[in-house]
């Protein structure tokens, strides 16, 4: 009896324990103070025996939870849960990862996880409903931990959007009617809404609503239709614009214009303004101010060159180069040129550059001008540039169609000299040893239209070569300027340039001086060399050139080799000067190794003086 007396005590004692252990334990509340008040978030014990609990860390924004099981008689899993319960719809979104299992587990929203792991979960919720996360431990043992982390809720709640009329549109959204008549009209959104539909009227079939901006003036969306619900309450204006008007943006306020006059009476100082979609410039002056650089980039970088660094150094590495924009010697065969952006001019529209222009592109290390991306203004007839003193215009891309360039008297102008036959460094030494100067065919030619250049002005050329592979050498030069490094240096008069089917053109009108061309070339364990048309047999007027001088005296202070192919015509009134001991040569088909066939030619109507 005692035996049987012993026994019954001890079931009633396991008994007791089973029910203390299984006992379910009141939830308490866990404050998440970034998710919204309308997701509570509890957090329960499913047993006494064990320890551990979620618990959340403000400063990271993480919840942990650990889970470590007990023992009473027999071992004893040890559970916690925590239950998110909404009370709107909405989406839940986090990361989760168990980074100790030690035989526990943790289930998310009903899968479950036995072994180390981590992943995403998101899913969208009903009002009322709950959600529940899961550590549990192994009988006896733990602990088992786990994390949540970037824990977010979106809740699906309409949200009142204010629509603010603008002139020449009527537009109806959600049934109301928004125009200069009615008034701005506040609209509810619904919470599953993917689109806000937009029925416009415009005034003009011309226009279309480029943009929504929101009230501090940045921008919410393109286009007429909203592809995106505000996710609280916002005030929206539509931008009503031409359909094919361009699209400009200040680099610093990130603000966006559909008129480029706009954009830059805007802008201060310092800032660019860059044009991020075609477009056409319609009728009309626009200036640039001084200190503030329209960019129409060669890609989504926006990188603007200006100047470029003049360099002598070698190659660090392979596919690398001295600066962004240049194609190194290593990618240039696999690079093809495309075309990026383009600002088309109408006939009518003058702009005027008192900062920077730069129409950009990216540049080859061989010598051969622009390779790879690049941009372009394209100039319809009527249309015109004009760079006043102090403005810089620098055509890394390209300028082409029936316009027109003027760069005034302070203005300074940028393009590639494009080397079309440059030879290798060794035989650029040779040519140079044997009293040839080594860059004999050549075009400048990324400004196609016909461009003034008024005395005081200056245009400078930039190029580079290879002295060797590795050898990285660009230099910038003036080609027509004021002083005596000017190939064409102006004491008066203008000079006017022009590209036409493959044609290289300059006009010389007033008193020139015809000046050398000097270079320094590393060729890295070649040595470096000096080369100059002074120091050989002169400057080579390649094929496709033909030289005008009209009025004013032409003065040849460098020997002057006219190739097979070129031109050279002076005009009746003009007069030119070959200085003492230098020489203007005329080079026939049969003497020249290149595949011109036509004659140098010299049509003297003026004057020459020896």
């Amino acid at each position: 009896m005692k035996r049987l007396r012993h026994i019954g005590i001890a079931l009633v004692i396991v008994s007791i324990l089973t029910i203390m252990v299984t006992l379910p334990v009141m939830a308490t509340t866990v404050t998440v103070s970034w998710l919204p008040s309308v997701v509570t978030v509890d957090n329960s014990k499913t047993s006494t025996v064990g320890s551990g609990g979620w618990s959340v860390n403000e400063s990271d924004r993480t919840i942990t939870g650990t889970a470590t099981g007990g023992w009473a008689f027999v071992n004893y899993t040890s559970q916690y849960t925590l239950k998110f319960a909404f009370a709107t719809a909405g989406k839940i979104s986090f990361n989760y990862a168990l980074t100790n299992a030690n035989g526990g587990s943790i289930t998310v929203a009903g899968t479950k996880y036995s072994s180390n792991t981590s992943g995403t979960f998101s899913k969208e919720v009903a009002a009322n409903s709950t959600l529940t996360v899961v550590i549990t431990s192994k009988d006896g043992g733990g602990p088992t931990e786990a994390t949540l982390s970037n824990l977010s809720f979106v809740a699906y709640t309409p949200v009142d959007v204010t629509f603010v009329p603008v002139e020449g549109l009527s537009y109806t959204v959600g049934g109301k009617v928004v125009n200069t008549t009615n008034g701005a009209q506040t609209v509810s959104i619904a919470y599953n809404a993917t689109t806000i539909s937009i029925s416009p009227t415009y005034s003009s079939s011309d226009v279309v609503i480029r943009e929504w901006v929101k009230a501090d003036g940045s921008t919410y969306s393109y286009g007429e239709t909203l592809l995106d619900k505000p996710s609280d309450a916002i005030t929206l204006t539509p931008v009503v614009a031409r359909k094919d008007a361009p699209t400009f943006q200040n680099t610093t306020t990130r603000k966006n214009y559909y008129d480029l006059q706009a954009a830059c009476n805007e802008a201060v100082s310092g800032q660019m303004v860059v044009l991020l979609t075609d477009g056409v410039l319609p009728a009309g002056d626009y200036t640039i101010p001084s200190g503030v650089t329209l960019l129409i980039p060669y890609d989504n970088t926006n990188n603007f060159r200006g100047v470029p660094k003049e360099y002598s150094i070698q190659y660090a590495a392979a596919n690398s180069s001295p600066e962004p924009g240049i194609i190194s010697y290593d990618l240039r065969g696999s690079t093809k040129d495309t075309l990026y952006r383009t600002l088309t001019m109408a006939n009518g529209a003058n702009l005027v550059v008192n900062g920077s222009l730069e129409v950009s592109g990216q540049t080859d290390s061989f010598g051969m001008g622009q390779k790879g991306n690049y941009a372009l203004i394209q100039m319809n007839m009527g249309s015109k540039i004009t760079v006043n003193s102090g403005g810089s215009l620098y055509a890394w891309g390209y300028i082409k169609g029936s316009g027109t360039v003027e760069a005034l008297s302070g203005a300074k102008v940028y393009e590639h000299l494009d080397c079309t036959d440059y030879p290798n460094a060794g035989n650029m030494l040779d040519l140079n040893n044997l009293g040839v100067f080594a860059i004999r065919a050549f075009t400048i030619n990324d400004i196609e239209v016909q461009m003034t250049i008024n005395q005081g002005a200056t245009h400078y050329v930039y190029f580079c070569v290879y002295g060797t592979s590795v050898q990285y050498n660009s230099f910038v030069r003036p080609i027509v300027g004021t002083t005596t490094s000017a190939v064409f240096q102006m004491t008066s008069g203008k000079i006017v340039k022009s590209y036409t089917s493959s044609r290289q053109k300059f006009a010389c009108q007033g008193n020139v001086n015809f000046n050398s061309f000097a270079i320094s070339i590393d060729a890295g364990i070649l040595g470096t060399y000096d080369m100059s048309t002074a120091d050989t047999s002169g400057f080579a007027l390649p094929s496709n050139w033909d030289v005008t001088i009209s009025g004013g005296t032409f003065t040849v202070n460098e020997s002057l080799l006219v190739l097979a192919g070129s031109t050279a015509t002076v005009n009746q009134g003009a007069n030119v000067v070959v200085v003492s001991g230098k020489s203007v040569y005329l080079i026939d088909a049969t003497e020249d190794p290149s595949s011109v066939t036509a004659d140098a030619k010299f049509d003297l109507n003026g004057t020459i003086t020896v």
